[in-house]
């Protein structure tokens, strides 16, 4: 399985699914980071409203750099991560502006 960011609703057709990491990954990893930093907006199984669209890159620059400047996970593993993050930085923004009449997104 995967957590993916993707529209649920009928108005998502043109919104492009955008993969986030494994679900072994994202919860051995991410989800750690996510709790060490008391983020709220991201996650696996939550909406993501696009009035928090600011907040919500925000948490995944912030889980970025958590995850960057933890040593005992390993490097290519924290590359990787970061890699994802920035694929889901540039991708959500501009995805979610094409399909403007969606307000909520699924990320699982």
């Amino acid at each position: 399985m995967s957590v993916e960011i993707f529209g649920t609703e009928e108005n998502f057709k043109n919104f492009r699914c955008i993969p986030v990491s494994s679900e072994e990954l994202f919860n051995t990893v991410w989800q750690r980071a996510i709790d060490a930093l008391g983020l709220r907006l991201i996650g696996n199984g939550v909406w993501l409203f696009k009035k928090d669209l600011r907040d919500i890159l925000d948490e995944f620059k912030r889980v970025d750099e958590y995850i960057a400047q933890n040593e005992s996970i390993p490097m290519q593993c924290r590359l990787s991560i970061s890699e994802r993050i920035g694929a889901v930085l540039r991708d959500l923004e501009s995805n979610w502006n094409e399909v403007s009449d969606v307000e909520r997104l699924w990320m699982g």
